[in-house]
């Protein structure tokens, strides 16, 4: 039996992907499920799975698994045992316990923001990584049209730092995917799913329900009309004059690059210095490595 990991940064289509192979006869994904694995865990300073738990930090994954379970209305918590030391050991069970329940060849969990943790999962675990990413301007559009507290400095922090994290690794049991090959590419990206996971994949796009339940979109445009719509991509284009758009593409032109992405235009030294003034004002309270970071690129733009 396989198991994976769907992780990648938030509005990147890792929700989408996941209902779509949860249309898989074989294929079972638990969106959302064991997310107190990474984040609880990182919230009291767990940076290892092999590290030997205190009573407390393993009262507190026990009390968010369950908490998870409540809320995803699922029953796999009940029958969980209890009796672990570390974090891969809490992992293990609750995957077994998931494996029980639904039977399928291949069991696997979607988790955003994981990329801290994807090394050491990577080296300490057989569970295989499927990272998907997306255009960092859909990415800043779609979450600013998404969550009420969005702040462009905090998402394009995280983005950047979650993809490169990511993007330094090399290892069998790590496939990335670009959500937009995904879409556009659809039958080829599929393949290498399929390839990876030891699994047949139906690539029938109207085949899109688990366990009767109609499959729907995730858009926070809401203009979705059938899955794999190429309206999900590269909205920026329409959006070319907005701060998401270019400051992005001043700050990371090499990044854009590397993933496969076009930059719109060139921008002069001047338009540079504008976005970084406003980048420090903007995420100053965010990370406070800004101000040496902007002192140092200011000096290489200005003569």
């Amino acid at each position: 039996m396989t198991e994976f990991l769907i992780s990648g940064y938030l509005r990147s289509g890792t929700t989408f992907f996941a209902n779509f192979l949860n249309s898989q006869k074989n294929i079972y994904v638990g969106t959302d499920f064991l997310q107190t694995i990474f984040r609880a865990s990182h919230a009291i300073n767990i940076k290892d799975f092999n590290k030997i738990l205190t009573e407390r930090e393993k009262n507190i994954m026990l009390s968010e698994l369950k908490g998870e379970a409540i809320r995803f209305k699922v029953n796999w918590f009940e029958n969980l045992n209890t009796n672990f030391s570390t974090l891969l050991e809490l992992y293990n069970i609750s995957l077994k316990e998931i494996k029980k329940q639904e039977r399928k060849k291949v069991i696997g969990t979607k988790v955003t923001i994981t990329g801290k943790w994807i090394n050491k999962l990577l080296d300490q675990t057989n569970i295989k990584v499927i990272y998907l990413y997306r255009d960092p301007r859909d990415v800043l559009l779609s979450s600013k049209n998404r969550f009420a507290f969005y702040n462009y400095y905090r998402t394009f922090f995280e983005w950047k730092n979650d993809i490169e994290n990511v993007i330094s690794l090399s290892n069998k049991n790590l496939l990335i995917l670009k959500f937009e090959d995904l879409v556009l590419d659809t039958n080829e990206t599929l393949k290498k799913v399929e390839k990876f996971l030891e699994v047949d994949i139906s690539i029938d796009k109207t085949h899109t329900s688990h366990s009767g339940v109609k499959w729907t979109n995730n858009s926070s445009f809401h203009d979705i009309k059938k899955i794999f719509d190429p309206t999900s991509c590269f909205r920026w284009k329409k959006e070319k004059k907005k701060k998401e758009i270019i400051h992005t593409e001043i700050f990371i032109p090499k990044l854009l690059k590397k993933l496969g992405y076009p930059i719109s235009k060139k921008y002069n030294s001047i338009q540079k210095i504008k976005a970084y003034y406003e980048y420090i004002l903007g995420s100053i309270f965010y990370n406070k490595e800004t101000i040496e970071l902007f002192l140092k690129l200011r000096a290489k733009l200005l003569p």
